[in-house]
């Protein structure tokens, strides 16, 4: 085959895994950070979250006449360093918050995604102005040293967010991974955990987009919004549904 005729060495590693798994294009070669914290909704700090949580339902961001759920309020995209400032204000006050990011296709993070409850900011994490970049790194720093973290499959985001960083580990004490809630020998998509509340989809179409090109969308921006603020509505429905399955 191809890849044989060539040395071993002479072919990057990120280049043979999207031959070999066109499914990894675009994730990159980081590896996935395990997190310390155990998957228990009966154990802290799991449970102070989902009393933070309990009033949410996913039926909320469903919409009559629409096939996909919606955003309950409109996002904030975040591109200034007076937007991230103000950002990192607001969370300086909150005890969890819903975080995701978008990436581009050769790996470099793109957008990061932060909800509490029904409110969302895109924060844009590619421009290249110093002072920009400083202030979102400090944001990036504060906000998983003082909240609870709530992610899906975050070990996959936080090699990415750590290299924007400049290689700074990010303190893993504060971070709750939903997916691992999720018995399974297989890991479930957020698509396939939310299906099991709704029989509303959560539309992933954007997912594989372009997330290196500005400005970006408005179905990428509403997409990327939607990915961190159901985080907190899908922790809600599963600890109500552990609950009722409790004796």
């Amino acid at each position: 085959t191809f890849l044989q005729s060539i040395p071993n060495d002479a072919i990057p590693q990120r280049l043979i895994n999207c031959i070999t798994d066109p499914s990894s294009y675009g994730r990159g070669v980081e590896p996935e950070r395990k997190l310390p914290i155990r998957a228990s909704l009966v154990d802290e700090p799991w449970q102070t979250a989902c009393s933070l949580v309990s009033h949410l339902r996913i039926a909320s961001l469903e919409n009559d006449g629409l096939s996909m759920l919606s955003l309950p309020r409109r996002y904030v995209w975040i591109n200034t360093v007076k937007d991230v400032l103000q950002l990192e204000h607001i969370l300086s006050y909150e005890k969890l918050v819903s975080v995701d990011s978008e990436w581009c296709t050769h790996g470099t993070v793109s957008t990061l995604q932060v909800a509490v409850e029904d409110r969302a900011w895109v924060v844009d994490l590619l421009p290249t102005d110093d002072v920009y970049r400083t202030t979102c790194r400090h944001l990036i720093q504060s906000l998983f040293r003082t909240s609870l973290v709530l992610g899906f499959s975050i070990g996959h985001d936080i090699p990415k967010l750590e290299a924007f960083l400049l290689d700074e580990p990010i303190p893993l004490e504060n971070c709750l991974d939903l997916q691992l809630l999720w018995c399974s020998p297989q890991m479930p998509s957020l698509k396939a955990c939310v299906s099991g509340f709704t029989n509303v989809q959560l539309a992933k179409e954007q997912q594989g987009s372009e997330w290196s090109r500005r400005p970006l969308t408005e179905m990428q921006l509403e997409y990327a919004a939607l990915d961190a603020v159901i985080l907190a509505y899908l922790l809600a429905e599963k600890d109500r549904c552990s609950e009722s399955a409790t004796p």
